[in-house]
């Protein structure tokens, strides 16, 4: 059970870029979606922890301390677990590194995911582990129609919609099924 670093902040800023996105393909630098000082905060915080709580491990990192580089892989290890319904919200999602030295997300969202985040009037809420809300805000945020809950309960990160209509849908990331 990882400690989860997907914030509301991170997911937030990553819903607005696929939103943005013409296409499925999305190629989103990370530092457009979690800034250099939220990340040095995280380094520190997983660092100072990583031996003396098991949640800050990350047992597929094996740098020790772990780098910017790692931290990005904890970020794309998350968010490639996440599920809608029975189904990965992306098809593929790589990390990349550009000429200039940053880190690019290379990934593809599955139809379900996609169009959910182009939906301009989604709500989406994000739980976290001690049962707080927080609504996300957009920039295209308009509150009509659809519900999006993200859950993060200790090893379980959920997003969760819904419409007036009877369809639901869910959005899962869960533990590697061995």
């Amino acid at each position: 059970m990882d400690f989860i670093i997907l914030s509301p902040q991170v997911l937030s800023s990553l819903i607005t870029q696929i939103h943005n996105s013409p296409e499925r393909k999305v190629v989103v630098s990370i530092e457009s979606i979690m800034p250099p000082k939220f990340t040095d905060y995280l380094l520190r915080v997983i660092n100072s922890n990583r031996f003396s709580n098991e949640r800050f491990r990350y047992r597929y990192i094996l740098e020790n301390p772990v780098t910017k580089k790692g931290m990005y892989e904890i970020l794309r290890q998350q968010l490639s677990r996440t599920n809608t319904e029975r189904f990965p919200c992306f098809q593929t999602i790589r990390l990349t590194d550009t000429f200039q030295g940053n880190v690019e997300l290379d990934m593809e969202c599955n139809d379900l995911f996609f169009w959910a985040c182009k939906d301009t009037t989604a709500k989406f809420i994000y739980t976290f582990p001690d049962g707080r809300q927080e609504t996300l805000v957009f920039s295209y945020y308009s509150c009509f129609g659809l519900e999006f809950h993200v859950t993060g309960l200790q090893n379980k990160f959920a997003i969760m919609f819904s419409h007036s209509r009877p369809s639901k849908c869910f959005v899962q990331r869960r533990k590697n099924e061995t």
